[in-house]
């Protein structure tokens, strides 16, 4: 600066206005902003590695992100891992069927189509004498004279098997009751069912019956029977019959 005693004015050097207007200019250019970014001083960037140095844990490395890609930045959340329910209540309903099974065995062997079912699967069900049923209407009792003058009890019937598979014959029991009380029991016989006699081997001395009926009846098929009894109480009046199934 150059003060003038004539007219009080003051005055700049040339060369030191250049001086003046170049420092201005740096100064200003430091804080100049770039597109979007406010580009930091040189000494502000000093201060703020000095103080992060200053506050950076013993035996850390601070890692500069202006360095590290966005991809690597981004952290993966953890894989939630899969679960699959329906073996599960696969199980869970199995195990309900058979506890429900075990506690109603008897209702459900019970049930003809189950018995059934059960039976073709070649599974170790024991036959039941629910399994038959002799036709009442098919039962035809008739006295008959043999060649000897006795008298002999031929009754006539037909058996139905009522599941869907295959049975072997059963037998047949027959109850008889006295002829003027007829609720006492005079004897009761188990006889096995036997092929098919005729007439002539009926009424024959001593009756040689034939051979047993070993072919299974047919789902749901009926079979015809002849029982010929021999030897009977002088007072027998009435009798009944029920199937009784072969065990083993």
């Amino acid at each position: 600066m150059i003060l003038c005693h004539r007219c009080g004015n003051k005055f700049t050097p040339s060369h030191q206005a250049e001086k003046n207007q170049t420092h201005t200019e740096n100064n200003v250019s430091a804080w100049q902003y770039s597109e979007n970014t406010f580009a930091t001083p040189p000494f502000v960037k000093s201060l703020a590695s000095s103080a992060m140095n200053g506050f950076q844990p013993q035996g850390e490395t601070v890692q500069d992100t202006n360095s590290v890609p966005d991809s690597e930045l981004r952290i993966a959340p953890p894989q939630r891992s899969t679960v699959q329910l329906w073996p599960w209540l696969l199980v869970m309903l199995i195990a309900t069927i058979f506890a429900g099974f075990l506690i109603q065995q008897d209702k459900w062997l019970d049930n003809r189509w189950f018995r059934s079912t059960l039976i073709n699967l070649n599974l170790p069900v024991q036959q039941r004498d629910k399994d038959w049923l002799i036709v009442p209407e098919s039962v035809q009792p008739e006295w008959v004279v043999r060649t000897d003058g006795s008298k002999v009890l031929l009754i006539r019937g037909k058996l139905r098997n009522l599941l869907s598979c295959e049975l072997l014959v059963p037998e047949v029991e027959i109850t008889l009751y006295a002829k003027h009380q007829p609720d006492q029991i005079l004897d009761t016989l188990q006889l096995p069912i036997t092929m098919q006699p005729d007439e002539h081997a009926i009424k024959q001395v001593p009756f040689i019956a034939p051979d047993a009926d070993s072919m299974p009846v047919g789902p749901l098929s009926s079979r015809d029977f002849i029982l010929l009894l021999q030897s009977l109480p002088d007072n027998v009046g009435d009798f009944t019959l029920s199937a009784k199934a072969l065990q083993g």
